[in-house]
């Protein structure tokens, strides 16, 4: 026997509903995956910066005082910067020195 001998999906039936003549009508189930999910987005809160808060917010004012403080800090950082790079140069001076003792001796 060939592999063509199995019985159909749906038996062979008299009248209208045999074969691929059968008339389905919409169902009324449906799958959950067919659902549309989420439709909303979650709204922002108080002190997550809303549209109100963005509105009466003074951003020109923020950003001059953050501005003047990174200038000030940068001034101290380049004093500090300089003052330990001097030292560590010293450091260096003094140890070739000794090396150069040592080599001589």
């Amino acid at each position: 026997m060939t592999t063509a001998a199995r019985p159909t999906w749906a038996p062979a039936k008299d009248g209208n509903e045999h074969g691929g003549t059968r008339i389905f009508g919409p169902s009324q189930k449906y799958s959950s995956r067919d659902i549309a999910s989420h439709t909303t987005l979650k709204p922002r809160k108080d002190g997550q910066d809303t549209q109100d808060e963005l509105k009466r917010r003074n951003l020109r004012d923020k950003l001059d005082e953050h501005d003047s403080d990174v200038e000030v800090n940068s001034v101290d950082d380049d004093e500090d910067d300089t003052e330990a790079l001097l030292a560590e140069l010293k450091q260096i001076k003094k140890g070739r020195a000794e090396e150069k003792l040592h080599k001589e001796q």
